[in-house]
């Protein structure tokens, strides 16, 4: 005859698989995390790797930022675009918008990337812009990343440091937009090539900056993705950061945010002449 378990023995077990739970369960979710920060990555690297390409076919120049108004004569610097092009309904997938929403780069890069999913922060929610029904064929592409506006249509040996450069960041936030993409920071401006591009005597005015979209800044743990001009990715951490005198971390190329608030949304931004010092393609530091 088999000797039945006692209440105590029960009690230990439980007791032992509990503790083990407590000790493995974080383990387990920091793998989890690991590796959708590591599948961003790659995201991140292959979409720097198609503008190479793009850039190779479109005499070393970067993609166009964002998208041409033909009715307004200006560009759609404060405007999500949808991505990818004509799967919104109406107006938007047909000319001229269709066309001229072709030439964003979430778009105009897609013949290179060849998949309109790896723009995405791997894991994180989805935030949708729009209630519009997808056209038939057509699917929404989850968009996590931004393009350095100050890059617009900008050379690629004209910038000064392309392994410090952002060209694409986690400008998106803690989040993915559902179907569209956005460019950030921006500058606002009027005109079809110079007229458009930064320039290092331009003067900030009263230009935007940085879009506030209200979420944290730390994709994954306590940092961000960066892909630098010369299509390198990396994952930079991000401290908190104070403007309190005597306690100030000056890390302009490192950290676009000069501080942070309690539910780590950026509350003000590094500048350097009115602009945000570590998207300008002339920083030599």
């Amino acid at each position: 005859m088999k000797k039945a378990f006692t209440l105590i023995e029960l009690l230990v077990v439980i007791a032992i698989i509990a503790i083990l739970a407590a000790i493995l369960f974080p383990v387990f979710a920091q793998a989890k995390e690991a590796a959708k920060k590591t599948s961003t990555l790659s995201n991140y690297k292959q979409t720097g790797t198609s503008t190479a390409i793009y850039m190779s076919d479109a005499d070393d120049n970067m993609p166009l930022s964002w998208s041409w108004d033909s009715a307004g004569n200006t560009w759609r610097t404060n405007t999500y675009t949808s991505v990818p092009n004509g799967w919104r309904p109406g107006a938007f997938a047909i000319d001229p918008r269709k066309s001229e929403d072709g030439l964003h780069w979430a778009n105009s890069l897609q013949p290179y990337t060849k998949n309109n999913q790896i723009m995405q922060n791997t894991g994180l929610p989805l935030t949708s812009i729009v209630t519009d029904v997808p056209n038939a064929g057509f699917s929404k592409s989850p968009v996590g990343l931004s393009m350095n506006g100050y890059l617009h249509h900008w050379s690629g040996t004209a910038i000064e440091q392309p392994s410090k450069i952002p060209l694409f960041w986690s400008g998106v936030q803690k989040q993915n937009n559902d179907g569209f993409a956005l460019t950030s920071p921006i500058i606002n401006c009027t005109g079809i090539g110079q007229g458009c591009m930064w320039t290092p005597g331009q003067t900030a005015g009263t230009f935007p900056g940085v879009f506030q979209l209200g979420k944290s800044v730390y994709t994954y743990g306590t940092g961000m993705h960066v892909v630098a001009c010369d299509t390198s990715a990396k994952f930079r951490n991000i401290p908190t950061t104070q403007l309190s005198t005597g306690n100030v971390t000056r890390d302009y190329y490192v950290n676009p945010w000069a501080q942070l608030n309690a539910d780590f949304t950026w509350a003000s931004y590094w500048t350097c002449g009115g602009w945000k010092c570590m998207f300008r393609p002339d920083q030599t530091n």
